[in-house]
């Protein structure tokens, strides 16, 4: 009896130890499991991975833990080897929904959609209504621009609000497709899509995003805002809620709330030109110019190389004088802006502000080869031009029938007056400007006339004393400057000169303008310096000579008047 028990009992005596050492396997692969979901679940997707791998290596059959480790092998980038690893157990189990939903996306992550498709097909065979496989294949879809079977496959689970939350992308993706080509019928279904994510989720900043953004493309502004406020209260540090509010109060005519919402975005999001594009449309709204200059310097800092600001800018430079970094912009945006005639517009004004007057009309000019047609604006600002450019037949003969056409426009008429006074036809040219007084800038060129007319100064004296400078623009009270230092010249009074050319600097509009009158002040008071200034001194460059050459004609009229 004893022997017969003897191998039993060796027997017994290897297999407990092999049995012991399976349990204690089991135990710490049932720890090594539970860490890594615990770690994956908290975002730390390598430490996860360590623990997750060491329990796959003692038990690759656990399926709930194989869904985890695949998950984290994809958030590492490493969708391949999750496939190997779902893959190898499917081939000898038949796998639950999630599992093969899992496969599906590590293969879609693969970029191998056909296969993704496949493992897509045996979770939702296993449940239908899975919202998170809707979604991929729904996705899938829209990558082949296959929209009908998108919006089909998404619509199949979109009035089950049961699902919960999962469902929440799912309803935004087919509000989104759906409004690519918003018919008429679709309205009313799109926008309870949304709001049943917004049921599902009210607080997720992408349904809100959503939601409120139907509304503002619909123009129903105060719905928008209703959600984009939400969005704000819900996330005070999201750039992108205030950037929506801003769009909302602009929409709604209120661009003071505009403004500030826009302000809050770029201080939490200061990279997004964008934002800075949208500040600048309401500071301009409200008229605040330098704001709106100060915003776009910003933009432009925060996205050099941004076309739209430069274009947005390009006006601002112009009219401050930075003609180096104007001519810059007008270069670098040639190529998108060329066949734009407020491309021309803008460089016409560009080369006025330059004293390049005949450049200045001869892009104007040009802009007939952009447009195909002018009128009478057009043919207006050409006269005007071609006046400025000491062309003065050819402004004459713009300008005439213009003047006959429409004789209440005042400047048109001192303009065809000046035409005509330069082209020799001085009392003719005379008379025309006599007859817009009391007209301020025409008393001024009728004083500027009379001083070239021998007899006259008088009379160009008294004319000067009527111009009410209260009531002038700053171009036309320096002008108006510039014509009394050549009466004061005129009449030997240095000093009096001197005085007015100190009051004319601080009215300069831009650098060069600066420049040129400190230069003028300059030469005036070197002439100050002798006893008796020579007779036949030449004037500065801001006061044209009593008698002026074509050339220095040309000059003068390099004021805007």
């Amino acid at each position: 009896m004893i022997r017969r028990t003897l191998p039993l009992v060796f027997m017994m005596l290897f297999i407990l130890p092999a049995l012991s050492c399976r349990k204690k396997d089991g135990e710490s692969s049932a720890r090594f499991w539970a860490e890594g979901k615990r770690l994956l679940d908290a975002g730390q997707v390598i430490e996860s991975l360590q623990y997750l791998e060491r329990a796959y290596a003692r038990d690759a059959t656990h399926e709930e833990g194989l869904v985890y480790l695949s998950k984290a092998y994809i958030q590492n980038g490493n969708p391949r080897k999750a496939s190997e690893v779902l893959a190898t157990y499917l081939a000898t189990h038949p796998g639950e929904a999630t599992t093969w939903y899992m496969l599906a996306l590590a293969r879609y992550s693969e970029r191998k959609s056909e296969a993704a498709v496949e493992s897509l097909e045996e979770a939702l065979h296993q449940r239908p209504r899975f919202p998170e496989a809707i979604l991929l294949l729904g996705t899938i879809y829209e990558e082949y621009e296959e929209w009908a079977a998108a919006i089909q496959t998404y619509s199949s689970i979109a009035d089950d609000l049961s699902l919960g939350p999962p469902l929440v992308p799912v309803l935004l993706r087919l509000g989104r497709i759906l409004q690519k080509d918003l018919r008429p019928e679709d309205e009313k279904k799109v926008e309870q899509y949304l709001l049943s994510a917004f049921q599902l989720t009210p607080s997720e900043p992408a349904v809100l995003e959503a939601v409120g953004g139907f509304y503002l493309n619909r123009k129903r502004n105060r719905e928008a805002m209703k959600f984009f406020k939400l969005w704000v209260q819900s996330d005070a540090r999201s750039g992108q809620a205030h950037y929506h509010a801003g769009l909302a109060s602009a929409a709604l005519g209120d661009h003071a709330a505009a403004v500030t919402s826009f302000a809050k975005a770029v201080e939490l999001d200061p990279d997004r030109v964008e934002i800075y594009l949208a500040q600048a449309e309401s500071l301009a709204a409200l008229k605040r110019s330098d704001d709106l200059y100060n915003c776009l310097v910003a933009a432009s800092a925060a996205e050099p190389a941004n076309l739209l600001v430069k274009w947005r800018l390009l006006p601002f430079y112009i009219e401050k004088g930075r003609h180096q970094m104007a001519e810059t912009l007008f270069s670098e945006l040639a190529a998108e802006r060329g066949t734009d005639p407020e491309y021309y517009r803008l460089k016409t004004l560009f080369h006025e502000a330059r004293g390049e007057y005949r450049l200045a009309y001869e892009t104007h000019m040009s802009r007939l080869t952009i447009s195909g047609r002018s009128d009478d604006t057009f043919a207006r600002e050409a006269g005007i031009l071609a006046r400025h450019a000491g062309m003065y037949d050819k402004a004459v003969e713009i300008l005439t029938p213009l003047a006959q056409a429409f004789p209440d426009d005042r400047r048109l008429a001192l303009e065809l007056g000046l035409a005509l006074w330069f082209t020799g036809k001085t009392a003719e040219g005379l008379a025309a400007v006599r007859k817009l007084e009391p007209d301020p800038m025409a008393r001024i060129w009728l004083a500027y006339l009379l001083l070239q007319t021998p007899h006259a100064r008088k009379e160009a004296e008294h004319v000067l004393s009527l111009v009410q400078l209260d009531a002038v623009s700053t171009d036309e009270k320096l002008f108006y400057y510039d014509v009394l230092v050549q009466s004061l010249r005129l009449k030997k009074d240095w000093a009096g000169a001197r005085a007015i050319l100190e009051k004319a600097v601080p009215l300069a509009r831009n650098e060069e303008e600066r420049n040129s009158l400190e230069l003028a002040l300059e030469a005036m008071r070197k002439e100050l310096a002798p006893a008796t200034p020579p007779a036949d001194d030449k004037a500065p460059a801001m006061t044209p000579s009593v008698v002026p050459t074509p050339a220095q004609e040309e000059n003068h009229d390099g004021h805007t008047h």
